[in-house]
């Protein structure tokens, strides 16, 4: 693989990588979520354990990070594009069938949506010209850095380190 190529792809990995911390959470928090009755001598409380989704989302990370690892190994500017977008898409997937407190739902949202983006570019990558890998690196940093804010955002909801931690 030529040096080019290489840094392409190390900067394409480090998005996922970017959301991964291999630190966890020791704090947990839970956030009632109370739905009130018709009638007003009744409601209904269900406490969601903040620290088992975080606990989740963090073993997601870190299997995107271990696949990623594996995939900086892979020669070849197709196959390796390839691979990280099945990564990018692997991590959206996993996240979005987790349910969340409702005050990180929309940061789980965001996040699952990025790295779809980012799973799309990419794939486009790996068949991509010289001349329009350019514009689709561009645009992959760009959607990197969209993708660690997300994480930190959720993170943050689900009383996690951020990824710079």
């Amino acid at each position: 693989m030529s040096k080019g190529i290489a840094a392409i792809v190390v900067a394409c990995l480090m998005a996922l990588a970017g959301c991964g911390s291999s630190g966890s959470a020791s704090t947990t928090t839970a956030v009632p979520a109370t739905t009130a009755a018709p009638s007003s001598t009744a409601a209904t409380t269900t406490t969601l354990n903040v620290k088992a989704v975080g606990q989740k989302v963090l073993a997601i990370i870190n299997s995107g990070n271990a696949a990623i690892d594996r995939d900086k190994k892979i020669s070849g500017q197709s196959t390796e594009f390839k691979a990280v977008s099945g990564d990018f898409s692997s991590a959206a997937q996993q996240l979005q069938a987790l349910t969340y407190p409702p005050d990180a739902a929309a940061d789980a949202k965001a996040l699952v949506a990025i790295l779809n983006k980012l799973a799309f570019d990419a794939s486009q990558a790996a068949t991509a010209s010289a001349t329009s890998l350019n514009s689709l690196l561009t645009v992959i940093e760009t959607d990197e850095g969209t993708e660690v804010a997300d994480s930190d955002s959720l993170r943050h909801d689900l009383g996690l380190p951020p990824a710079s931690a």
